[in-house]
């Protein structure tokens, strides 16, 4: 069935596809190639993080923690783990921020084969669960919290311990095992709804808005395209946009839809041939997030783009022709079939539907994703929902559909946020080219969780070109600790936004080694991010980046350097996002950190 495996329709016959490469395999003996490279992937990765990052017998480890970097007070989000264990697990402890809930936990294997799994409260305790498997499981699984905040606004976080039982003659006994815990930080803001108006499907079930093909660009796969589009959910398996009945005999160039896992998907394809471009993070948080579309028939080349980013693609050495017959669904698939693969409807928020006759670049997208269009410019259709529908463009509307106000606010965050120590003072400095932020509050915390404010700037104190505005602040009488810092950008709405978190100073354990890895700045990045470390005397400095897999995948000093502060650009190009680290060796050895890729 579409969308329950990653990379395949599954019915008689298929020929799978992905990532350009054809392989003719029927379902069965594909889906089992695929679980097989899965699982073989997933333990060498285990095994190379844990001789990584731990001095004791590896239990296993949460691979991947997704969660979303802003959320709202009473909001309902999804929060994401994937666990990767070399012994069975019974289960793991969740831990909520106070008033926060457990609405459910949905556990798959292999990222689409679902798993029972039951919850619980841990006992008196507020916001403590058990989630646990029925019977014991081994291998990786995914693992889907679905929750929804309190009223308490300000910093939270939350936290995941896996646990197993021990076994004598067959029989169970308690046992937590806390190696591998991971703890979540994310930033609650006060509900918000701005004056954006959305399109909102809110009932289950239902018929799509229909989009006359005709008022919009071709996209038949023989001319170029993007198709673009902000989204917000937390449902899971659903089809957002499509040009496809679901009938496994009529070909169609384009379906987008929200997996099982919470991962976005791009289809398109013909009887039995079905390829596909996926979001390396999920999507369904219940944050909004920009995804765009563009096809190019003259290089061969698809691609996915998400926040700005590239995310996936696909090239084609013949591009096939793919007539699209049928009206564009938004919500849900094209009626009309009467037997074909089912999906459920999009249940969720789209906003600035836009349609060009051309594929864009990525900087053209990221130009103007954060601003409303109109269908003048650009020679672009654009659906920005502020007005009803217009019927030139809209074949038949779906009285699901409704359109309403929404907390998505067109502002641009804070770029390149980075410290530099010196003197005894760290000194600040972040850009933005938003015109509607009013100050920025700087705030300052000695364990990176409870932050205090220090200090103020004023937007109008921008410095630099205006399409480049730049700003500073300066600590002083810092020396001795380590210090972490943020920026808090508010707006002329009301509407406050959180930047990522930069680790600066020295501790005093610190001070005493001649050569001092600090670590990136920020952290989680993307794409760039700046290494810091510091040498008390003249030595050769070895720097490079690695990733999980144990290959080097940068270079970035080898040299012999003098003694003092020192830092080094790192730019991640097209590596994929996850974690990787930083080693630095030195005459002293050799020093690591972990920094984490966010594409």
């Amino acid at each position: 069935m579409h969308g329950r495996a990653p990379a395949t329709h599954l019915f008689p016959g298929a020929q799978a596809a992905s990532g350009g490469v054809w392989r003719n395999l029927n379902p069965v003996d594909f889906m089992g190639h695929v679980a097989l490279w899965r699982k073989r992937a997933r333990r060498w990765t285990g095994l190379l993080l844990a001789a990584l990052v731990s001095t004791g017998p590896a239990f296993g480890q949460f691979r991947q923690v997704h969660t979303p970097e802003h959320l709202e007070t009473g909001q309902t989000a999804n929060l994401f783990a994937v666990w990767e264990g070399r012994t069975a697990l019974d289960g793991v402890y969740l831990e909520l921020p106070l008033g926060w809930t457990l609405r459910g936990v949905r556990s798959l294997r292999y990222g689409y084969e679902s798993v029972p799994v039951e919850m619980r409260p841990a006992g008196a305790r507020e916001g403590v669960y058990v989630v646990s498997f029925p019977e014991v499981f081994k291998g990786a699984c995914e693992l889907i919290f679905e929750v929804k905040t309190g009223d308490f606004a300000g910093a939270a976080t939350w936290t995941l311990t896996p646990f197993t039982r021990g076994r004598r003659q067959g029989r169970a006994y308690d046992e937590r095992r806390d190696i591998f815990r991971v703890t979540e930080h994310v930033y609650v803001n006060p509900a918000h709804t701005g004056d954006n108006r959305v399109l909102a499907f809110e009932a289950e079930g239902g018929e799509p808005v229909l989009l006359r093909r005709e008022a919009l660009p071709d996209l038949s796969m023989r001319a170029p395209y993007t198709v673009e589009f902000w989204l917000n959910t937390v449902d899971l398996d659903e089809v957002a946009l499509s040009t496809w009945d679901g009938d496994e005999r009529t070909a169609y160039p384009l379906e987008i839809i929200v997996d099982v896992s919470g991962r976005l998907f791009v289809y398109h394809g013909r009887p039995g041939q079905h390829r596909s471009m996926m979001t390396r993070q999920p999507v369904a948080d219940g944050q909004w997030h920009h995804v765009a579309v563009t096809h190019e028939p003259a290089d061969g080349w698809s691609r996915l783009f998400v926040d700005g980013a590239a995310s996936d693609s696909l090239f084609f050495e013949t591009m096939p022709l793919i007539d699209v017959r049928t009206p564009v669904a938004l919500g849900g698939r094209v009626p009309g079939a009467e037997t074909g693969a089912t999906m459920r409807p999009f249940t969720g928020m789209i906003d600035e539907l836009r349609f060009w006759p051309r594929a864009r670049t990525l900087a053209e997208i990221r130009q103007t994703m954060n601003r409303p269009l109109r269908s003048q410019e650009q020679k672009v259709v654009a659906l920005g929902f502020e007005d009803p529908l217009p019927e030139t463009i809209v074949e038949r509307p779906a009285p699901r559909a409704v359109r309403r106000f929404s907390d998505l606010d067109f502002y641009l965050p804070i770029r390149r946020l980075r410290g530099t120590a010196e003197n005894g003072a760290v000194l600040l400095t972040w850009e933005t080219q938003d015109r509607q932020t009013v100050a920025f509050i700087v705030e300052r915390s000695e364990d990176g969780r409870r932050f205090e404010e220090i200090g103020r700037v004023a937007a109008r104190d921008a410095q630099g070109p205006e399409d480049e505005r730049r700003f500073s602040f300066l600590d002083t009488g810092v020396s001795g600790r380590v210090l972490y810092y943020r920026i808090r950008q508010q707006f002329e709405s009301g509407v406050e936004r959180i930047s990522s978190t930069v680790k600066m100073g020295l501790g005093a354990e610190e001070e005493q080694k001649n050569a001092v890895l600090i670590g990136n700045f920020p952290n989680p990045f993307n794409p760039a991010t700046t290494i810091a470390y510091t040498l008390k005397n003249a030595q050769h400095v070895r720097l490079s980046v690695w990733d999980l897999s144990g290959q080097q995948v940068a270079l970035l000093v080898d040299e012999s350097e003098g003694a003092g502060y020192y830092e080094v650009s790192f730019h991640a190009g097209d590596l994929p996002s996850g974690t990787y680290f930083i080693h630095m060796q030195t005459d002293e050895g050799v020093q690591t950190r972990k920094m984490i890729l966010m594409k």
